[in-house]
């Protein structure tokens, strides 16, 4: 039992205070959690909320996407008219997912529907023409493709020539230089399509298509399109796609389905010959367990076999062509053992090959089903790209995988004149070439690599998202980060940095003996860890030493009790910081410059920006319940201030109400209207819109919400960007406006209230970002801001709504609430005035009442006052609320001023904001595709 321990720092990932702290308070998190979702991108309140949920109503509207409407018109009509369809997809397990799911879903609609898979070995990838001949004859008049045919031009076209098939294109994958003249062409990649998330699988795709075809045909059953979310999961994740936005939605979805009870019997039947439990399957147990046995038919011959797995509905059909691809896999495996081991021996054999900057070994007889995924573990092992080549008679066809930073296609490229085909991407590739070219080739491609690539070279600064010590290594910390699953590409497992670590005991386990069960300790807190393949016999014992770690906390379940474990990824010998030099390292610097500031901005406005926004932090952390206080909030405490002077409110719900705005309506005529309501993702949108030397205004609810706007926005690269929010000192405000004025910020995120302020201001565009709370804010900020030819862009939505229903709740408490307050006043009575709002809301939330805050619990004893059901009682120190006797006859809350104005206002909010949310159009707007135009 031992391990090389290696001596080097990390780098810490940073995120901005201001977001940490926004996202930690309103979303009731722990600030480690909120840093994490920010290292993946989530910089938003809104963004978070839809990270974490991800319910699959938060899928986009599959019309969006171009060409959705012909090819759901296309194929409705074939099947009306009992036309023959056939599914055409790829060998791997995207394409078979995705075939398995069209087909399932056409035969669901009545479709005469078949699939074709071409072989691998035999055919290649994408459409061809032998093909499209046999469909003709076959009398197939319609083909739909699946993660495939984006680059079937000239098998469309000469499909169109000779009288069809047809064909409809649904794929992901990058362009091809010309688009096929189908039907339908169904790719989220096109330039001209609007579809809002671009990064599907092709499963994705196909999956699109047929939540289209069940919205505009109901087949007239219980089960409708989710009943293929599992085979969307298991494909979308095959595919080593993002698993972010959509794609998240989809993979999250699909695992509680495969979780719970699938519905696809050939699923059953793969998950029992892996050996799965239905309950602890992840991404992991897709990726390595049920995705390698349904692409093992494709690898070794014909992917046939995978999709009629996925199509039988006979349990015992399903087992039986499981345990064939089982036995696929199996052989698989073995051809690959056999090609590594070749690949080892060639090296031992063969200096030049052990040396170079590029492996590039050929032999024959090396199954081409599988030297691209042994060329991958090649790369992962040596740190450096491998290219196989499988040789047959005078011609060898090759697979590459390159490792980050060295564009393997580009590497191909430069050595074209040897080959005689190529293609792929950076990190992935394929070729040809003859025989009698291999060796000039492979000294072409390493001359080229030379200048790009050292075979020595360093090893990579380990990047780390929090640095923790190892008692805040916690069960609840744990449990947080699965909120984050699942993971994957785009959306990794986090690493913590845990430094000073004392390993009190070590020992290897597994059957090999290459994995660490560690216990470890620091001051008094004490972990269990695993290092999976972290032992290693040539090193040094780690036992009694102090480390440091990288790691990920998991969750250990055993015996029916669940602890916090360790996933040791790296255990490392304490960094001694020396001059210069820092354990931890920020992003943006290097090792030997990390103690260096970066220089600030130069002009007077980038100084005062960043003063602007170092001094957010302290009120966010401090008086976030005004900090999140919606503007119009203030307009009703002046308001039942009015009408009962006898209001209990905290101090901090002082403030300014807004003016009473002029009378009129916004006049289309002066500027156009942009329609984006209920849109998702608005942060990114609006960092879209905003810069490019216009100046723009951006309306929003609340304080904490123009800060955080405006700090993403910034983050975003728009970097004259400013906030202003009423809470902000007057110094503050006049530098604001008057750097504003000047030009020199370009973008300013504020709250509506600040009307008096802001009608004055002149910009290019006004962005109504949040619902307005109703009719008086609407006519403030688009009446009364409204200037000839300023572009007014409406970005509010349903989401904005239910956030507002909280907020009119804890302003207009109802019968229920004054109902439980009543009642809690029996155990509170003769308490304190000062003390009874924050004991007495305590208690109130505590009972699920979260929307509860100290005003809401004032105006209720307001309420209970007016009706003289609870009395102020001053003394010589302080003033006490206590109740009064009984009433005699049951009183009615109508008698309350207070609660009848509430409710009254309550009320025409609400009609008011789903008025304004409903209403397709505005007079003289046209909608069009997401966006209302002005109509001369």
């Amino acid at each position: 039992m031992a391990l090389v321990m290696k001596k080097r720092n990390w780098r810490k990932k940073s995120v901005d205070p201001l977001l940490r702290c926004i996202l930690a308070r309103e979303l009731n998190i722990s600030p480690t959690l909120a840093s994490l979702l920010l290292n993946r991108g989530v910089n938003t309140v809104e963004d978070a909320r839809d990270f974490l949920e991800g319910s699959l109503e938060r899928l986009h509207n599959p019309y969006l996407m171009k060409d959705m409407e012909p090819a759901v018109n296309r194929i409705l009509n074939a099947v009306k008219n009992r036309e023959r369809i056939f599914v055409y997809g790829d060998y791997d397990a995207d394409g078979i997912t995705g075939t398995a799911l069209l087909i399932k879903a056409l035969r669901r609609l009545g479709a005469n529907a078949g699939y074709y898979i071409p072989e691998r070995l035999l055919e290649g990838y994408g459409l061809n023409e032998q093909f499209a001949e046999w469909a003709r004859d076959e009398g197939v008049s319609l083909v739909v493709t699946v993660d495939c045919g984006i680059g079937g031009a000239d098998v469309v076209a000469r499909a169109n020539e000779l009288g069809g098939p047809d064909f409809v294109i649904t794929d992901h994958h990058h362009l091809a230089v010309k688009l096929p003249e189908a039907s339908a062409v169904l790719n989220p990649q096109r330039s001209d399509c609007a579809y809002p998330f671009k990064d599907l699988a092709g499963v994705g795709v196909a999956l699109k298509l047929v939540q289209a075809l069940f919205l505009r045909y109901n087949p007239g059953t219980e089960v409708d399109w989710q009943e293929y979310i599992e085979l969307a999961c298991i494909g979308t994740v095959a595919d080593v796609v993002s698993l972010t936005g959509e794609n998240r939605i989809l993979v999250k979805s699909g695992l509680d389905y495969l979780n719970g009870c699938p519905a696809n019997a050939g699923i059953k039947a793969i998950l029992a010959v892996g050996g799965l439990r239905k309950d602890k399957i992840e991404t992991k147990e897709i990726s390595f367990i049920i995705v390698p046995r349904l692409n093992a038919p494709g690898r070794m011959g014909s992917a046939g076999q995978a999709v009629e797995l996925l199509l039988a509905e006979d349990p015992a059909k399903a087992a039986e062509l499981a345990a064939e691809l089982d036995k696929s896999n199996r052989t698989r495996q073995e051809v690959e053992a056999g090609v590594l081991a070749g690949v080892h021996k060639l090296i031992k054999e063969d200096r030049f090959l052990a040396e170079s900057e590029i492996l590039v070994a050929a032999d024959r007889g090396w199954h081409q089903g599988v030297i691209g995924i042994v060329a991958s573990r090649l790369t992962d092992l040596l740190g450096r790209p491998v290219l196989l080549v499988s040789l047959e008679e005078d011609m060898g066809k090759g697979s590459g995988r390159s490792v980050p930073g060295f564009d393997l296609y580009e590497a191909l490229a430069s050595c074209r004149k040897y080959l005689t085909g190529f293609g792929g991407h950076s990190g992935a590739a394929g070729f040809s070439l003859a025989v009698d070219q291999l060796d000039n080739f492979r000294q072409a491609i390493n001359e080229y690599a030379k200048e790009l690539l050292s075979v020595e070279l360093s090893p990579p600064i380990p990047e780390v998202e929090e640095v923790l010590p190892l008692a805040e290594i916690t069960e609840q910390l744990a449990s947080e980060i699965l909120l984050l699953a699942p993971f994957g590409q785009g959306n990794p497992q986090p690493v913590i940095g845990c430094p000073g670590v004392t390993v009190l005991r070590s020992r290897e386990v597994g059957k090999d003996g290459s994995h660490l069960k560690l216990v470890l300790q620091q001051e008094g807190a004490i972990r269990d860890g695993i290092g999976f393949r972290l032992a290693d016999a040539n090193g040094e014992s780690v036992q009694g030493k102090v480390v440091d770690l990288i790691c990920t906390p998991v969750l250990n379940h055993w015996n029916g009790f669940t602890s916090v474990e360790l996933d040791v990824k790296e255990i490392i010998a304490p960094f001694e910081e020396k001059p210069g030099e820092k354990m931890c390292i920020e992003p943006g610097e290097s090792q030997a410059t990390a103690a260096d500031e970066a220089p600030g901005p130069a002009n007077g406005c980038g100084l005062f920006l960043d003063a602007l926004f170092d001094s957010a932090l302290e009120p966010l952390a401090a008086d976030w319940n005004k900090m999140s206080l919606p503007d119009f909030a203030l307009n009703w405490f002046q308001e039942y201030r009015r009408i009962y002077d006898r209001i209990f409110l905290p101090g901090w719900c002082e403030g300014c109400a807004q003016p009473s705005p002029e009378p009129g309506v916004f006049d289309l005529e002066k500027a156009p209207l942009i329609d984006l309501r209920n849109t998702t993702g608005r942060p990114s949108i609006l960092a879209g819109l905003v810069g490019g030397g216009k100046q723009t205004l951006v309306l929003v609810d609340c304080a904490y919400r123009a800060i955080e706007l405006a700090a993403y926005l910034r983050s975003s690269g728009n970097y004259s960007t400013a906030f202003l929010h009423r809470w902000i000192s007057p110094a503050e405000r006049e530098a604001v406006l008057y750097f504003f004025a000047g030009g020199s910020i370009g973008t300013l995120v504020t709250t509506a209230g600040l009307y008096s302020v802001l009608k004055s201001i002149e910009a290019d565009q006004l962005v109504v970002y949040n619902l307005p709370s109703g009719e008086q804010e609407w006519n403030l900020a688009i009446k009364g801001l409204q200037r000839e030819k300023r572009s007014v862009f409406l970005m509010f939505g349903e989401g904005d709504r239910s956030n507002f229903r909280d907020h009119l709740y804890s302003l207009a408490p109802d019968r229920d609430f004054l109902a439980r307050l009543y009642a809690l006043m029996r155990q509170f009575n003769n308490l304190a005035k000062g003390r009874i709002l924050p004991e007495l809301t305590s208690v109130l939330q505590k009972a699920g009442l979260k929307w509860a805050r100290e005003y809401t619990t004032g105006i209720g004893l307001a309420v209970l006052h007016e009706l003289g059901l609870v009395v102020e009682r001053k003394t010589d120190e302080e003033s006490i609320l206590a109740l009064s006797p009984a009433p005699k006859e049951k009183l009615k809350l109508e008698d309350s001023r207070v609660f009848c104005w509430g409710q009254a206002s309550r009320d025409r909010a609400v009609t008011w904001q789903q008025d304004i949310l409903s209403l397709p159009a505005w007079p003289n707007v046209e909608y069009k595709e997401g966006i209302m135009e002005y109509q001369e």
